[in-house]
């Protein structure tokens, strides 16, 4: 039954989540056109943000205007939509924001992942992507004709099928995560062959670890959402809500912890693409009785990604290696 405060408290919290999403959304643009000059990529990643912005503003301006006329007439049935085109906005729209939001998390893993040489380590969530799309177009199409037609079994398949769309997404950033992490993974293996066990972490392994733990925090919320359908179908109300506004919220993270690591960031892919140009060409670890090609020593105090550099120069040039000094 649905409680005569959900809809107020629904509200209340999509305004909170809203706020943050606006300020974030601002600096999101501000790295991206006023930091450096932005590429081709960088100006689609701000299209593709601005049109989720979009559509989480329509949403929450939709549930707005439904709960002022809520409030102006208390006697009215508490429902959530008053026409046909409220209800497409509230239910459906938001399916534009999960497809680009995992556009844009699978974007992010597949430039970490080195996808040239692991293309098909992303069929699984192009799929999902896919069937996302598909189950939100059926489901969309299945709910109007209930509407028209009052038929409970096209209203039944609407409500599984966005089951789905939310499944499907679920699996698309499970996915996605996990290779992020084993990226970060290879490369502290790296690092750590280099410069020795408990080497320093550079900020672009912390950028990483970011990115990790922000995807894991992402699937626990949705996981969570669709839990509540099963348990509590007021608190499934005040998340419906929500989850427009964190869905756009956290693709939009993900571009501000790339724009302000984004040297770091490249100095991953310029490693290890460089370690692998070189395992073939050269040892990387000449034997003592041959001139050393590279020392490097390292102070607790050393600038990790100096040293990244100063390393991924070097195995570009596919020079030989003999020591490291760690001090």
């Amino acid at each position: 039954m649905l409680c005569e405060a959900t809809p107020l408290a629904a509200e209340v919290c999509e305004t909170l989540f809203f706020g943050l999403y606006t300020a974030l959304f601002g600096f999101s643009t501000y790295l991206i056109l006023y930091t450096r000059p932005p590429s081709r990529m960088q100006m689609v990643i701000l299209t593709t943000t601005s049109v989720m912005y979009l559509v989480s503003t329509a949403h929450w301006a939709t549930n707005t205007a439904v709960i002022i006329d809520f409030v102006r007439d208390p006697s009215a049935d508490p429902n959530w939509y008053k026409t046909s085109g409220e209800q497409l906005v509230v239910m459906y729209i938001p399916a534009i924001n999960y497809i680009l939001s995992d556009a844009i998390v699978v974007w992010r893993a597949w430039v970490i992942s080195e996808a040239g040489r692991n293309v098909f380590l992303f069929v699984p969530p192009l799929i999902f992507m896919v069937g996302t799309f598909v189950s939100t177009c059926v489901s969309a199409a299945f709910t109007l004709r209930s509407r028209v037609t009052g038929s409970a079994r096209d209203d039944d398949v609407g409500y599984y099928l966005g089951l789905a769309v939310w499944a499907l997404t679920i699996l698309t950033n499970i996915w996605a995560t996990t290779l992020i992490a084993i990226r970060a993974w290879k490369h502290r293996r790296f690092v750590e062959s280099m410069l020795g066990k408990g080497a320093i972490h550079s900020r672009a392994e912390a950028a990483l670890l970011m990115l990790i733990e922000s995807g894991v925090l992402y699937v626990f919320i949705w996981v969570a959402y669709e839990t509540t359908y099963f348990v509590s179908y007021n608190t499934s109300l005040i998340f419906d809500a929500a989850i427009v506004q964190i869905v756009g919220i956290y693709p939009t993270l993900i571009v501000v912890i790339v724009s302000l690591h984004a040297s770091s960031a490249d100095v991953i892919s310029r490693l290890e693409c460089s370690e692998h140009r070189a395992s073939r060409s050269s040892p990387v670890f000449a034997r003592r009785d041959q001139t050393p090609a590279l020392a490097i020593s390292i102070s607790p105090d050393t600038d990790s990604d100096s040293v990244l550099d100063d390393l991924s120069r070097h195995l570009e040039a596919r020079k030989p290696m003999q020591v490291i000094d760690i001090v």
